[in-house]
């Protein structure tokens, strides 16, 4: 079984017009959310194999605090140039190509995108997914091999949003 770990970039920072969409990095909300959920993915004992992520500095931004959770030397952190602003075949093609010894895989990445590759990995089982920043779902592939994932409907195991996340596990944290 394979398992993808979805996380959509953090909240960005849109105050100065003159930066281009790929360049926009977190904002002080983001900058608390990327970090949380990383903890609380470590706290879960959920450990990546490798993260790949969207080059945009968001998106970037927020797959470093989430790999800062764990040991960063010991999670290769991947960017994926495709991601930007992604798709879902460059999602599954991108995962297609991994190596089989990967078992537990983060994606991080952007809106539409993202929502629309969980809704195609869940068909049958979840009709409409919206997606906040800082979003994560994980989901198990039931194929022993990254290159079946074609036609491999995931299963979701939990989808949960820093807000959500902050009142269940951690309510003293603002």
């Amino acid at each position: 079984m394979k398992r993808v770990i979805m996380i959509r970039h953090a909240k960005s920072d849109w105050g100065d017009e003159r930066r281009e969409d790929f360049e926009r990095p977190l904002n002080k909300r983001g900058q608390k959310d990327a970090p949380f959920m990383g903890e609380l993915l470590k706290n879960a004992d959920v450990r990546p194999d490798i993260i790949l992520t969207s080059p945009a500095i968001r998106a970037l931004d927020t797959a470093v605090a989430i790999q800062k959770a764990y040991k960063p030397a010991d999670v290769e952190l991947k960017k994926i140039d495709a991601f930007y602003p992604g798709n879902i075949q460059s999602f599954r093609d991108t995962l297609k190509k991994l190596h089989n010894s990967l078992e537990t895989v983060f994606l991080v990445g952007h809106n539409p995108a993202m929502e629309s590759f969980l809704e195609d990995l869940l068909t049958g089982s979840f009709l409409s997914v919206k997606f906040p920043t800082a979003g994560t779902a994980l989901i198990a592939l039931s194929v022993d091999k990254w290159k079946e994932m074609e036609e491999a409907k995931g299963e979701l195991h939990w989808f949960l949003a820093p807000k959500t996340a902050r009142k269940m596990f951690a309510p003293e944290i603002p």
